[in-house]
């Protein structure tokens, strides 16, 4: 017979079958996973078409249609990741321990002006004693952006589990990898959106910087078209294919992203005392070669894509035949799951 005890705790358990839905108004990026020794396990993948994403502090939301997921798609419950408009993201240093007086001071240090209006969440990543600081990754969303994402998944299963931001969940799977955690190793991760991407910059595997940018691939897609005098589809397959020299209007498009991009690495160079050896990137701006060559320029630097699946088990035909080379662009959808599977 069960004990009370044990019931408390299976209560507690986070999820152990869920769906990660990594959306934006173009598409959904949809993994189910299931939680296994050594992280999870990837039951299945898919896009599906993108969902209307409201605006921040709107007034008066426009209704979500609920999400309809293929069935071997449906876990029990569903972790979504956001591209982050109106989003706050910020990393604070507190003196000594984190406790009640400190959380309580988080919409004052992430300088929001009406704090009602936001959902605040957290985490320590670094702990502080008595005489050094703790580290805590802050992050705001716009309430009215979290209320109305739930409407997506209004009955039944998938149950909503939790909402976090694209970019910061693709840098918790990219924690997985073993060089992160090496000594004295500084490393830089960029999640590069549609229209919002983000620079995270980490050292001892623990995060040293992070920032975001309201920039992304649309950006660079605009240019394109100024500059070609083309439409969006043909921007597309130029951006995809490398058929043209389009460094000029990409350098010009990532010009403000890349020097701060550099700013943030010699910054945390000096203050941290090390060397960034490694850059690595997201999204589907990596078929850019144009865009990779300049970060190189700038930095020194390649610019590495990363198989967020490695390392993870999967089952046979999870992934569809015309995803396999794509699998970059589930990293969200991964970190996300994984995150969730930790809380476990």
């Amino acid at each position: 017979m069960i004990s009370i005890k044990e019931l408390i705790n299976r209560a507690k358990r986070g999820p152990s079958d869920l769906v990660s839905l990594d959306l934006s108004t173009t598409s959904v990026k949809a993994l189910r996973m299931k939680k296994a020794e050594g992280g999870g396990t990837i039951l299945a993948a898919g896009i599906l078409p993108g969902v209307p994403i409201p605006a921040p502090f709107a007034e008066a939301s426009e209704r979500i249609e609920p999400l309809e997921l293929p069935k071997n798609l449906r876990g029990k419950y569903a972790c979504i990741t956001i591209p982050g408009h109106g989003t706050v993201v910020k990393l604070l240093s507190f003196p000594g321990n984190f406790g009640a007086k400190e959380e309580a001071q988080l919409s004052e240090q992430l300088g929001l002006e009406e704090p009602e209006k936001y959902r605040i969440g957290y985490k320590l990543i670094t702990s502080g004693k008595a005489r050094s600081e703790t580290k805590v990754l802050a992050v705001a969303t716009p309430e009215n952006v979290a209320a109305a994402l739930c409407q997506l998944l209004p009955a039944g299963i998938p149950a909503p589990y939790s909402i976090e931001l694209s970019g910061l969940a693709g840098m918790s799977a990219l924690l997985q990898r073993e060089d992160m955690t090496q000594s004295n190793s500084a490393i830089g991760a960029i999640a590069f959106g549609d229209e919002i991407s983000y620079l995270a910059l980490f050292h001892d595997g623990a995060l040293a910087l992070v920032r975001k940018f309201d920039l992304g691939t649309n950006t660079i897609l605009n240019k394109i078209r100024q500059s070609l005098g083309v439409d969006l589809e043909t921007a597309k397959g130029i951006l995809a294919d490398g058929s043209f020299d389009i460094s000029q209007p990409v350098s010009e498009a990532t010009d403000p992203f890349l020097k701060q991009l550099v700013i943030s690495r010699d910054f945390v160079e000096r203050r941290e005392n090390c060397h960034v050896s490694k850059i690595y990137a997201s999204g589907s701006i990596l078929t850019c070669n144009d865009w990779t060559s300049e970060i190189k320029k700038r930095l020194g630097l390649d610019v590495e894509a990363w198989n967020p699946m490695e390392g993870l088990s999967l089952t046979p035909n999870a992934i569809p035949s015309e995803l396999v080379g794509r699998e970059f662009e589930f990293s969200s959808a991964i970190g996300a799951a994984l995150g969730a599977f930790e809380e476990s």
